[in-house]
């Protein structure tokens, strides 16, 4: 029995490790993508004021779609601030210990 009891304690540890590669892979690669995605929100609203200057066609629709883009990646990034924030208050009962009420 003990030695179950050690497989199955070295399985959860397998399994948490690879959970947090992933999930620390997972928000690298988002992270990267975001930065990629503002540096071209950037070189476009450069191309857009230079295409004013000169009057020629602006990549307006590209610059909307990036910008959308970035949207999404900003949402998803708040709901998981917002599901950690309700998860942390459910497990500390909902209490503010920092505070005492006289």
């Amino acid at each position: 029995m003990a030695d179950t009891i050690i497989e199955m304690d070295h399985k959860l540890d397998l399994q948490l490790n690879s959970s947090i590669k992933y999930s620390t892979a997972k928000t690298k690669k988002m992270k990267t993508k975001e930065a990629d995605i503002e540096n071209e929100i950037a070189a476009l609203e450069r191309q857009l004021e230079s295409c004013i200057k000169n009057n020629k066609e602006a990549p307006a629709e590209q610059l909307r779609m990036k910008k959308k883009e970035l949207e999404k990646i900003i949402e998803y990034k708040t709901k998981g601030a917002i599901i950690r924030s309700k998860a942390r208050w459910y497990k500390e009962g909902g209490k503010n210990n920092n505070i005492s009420w006289t």
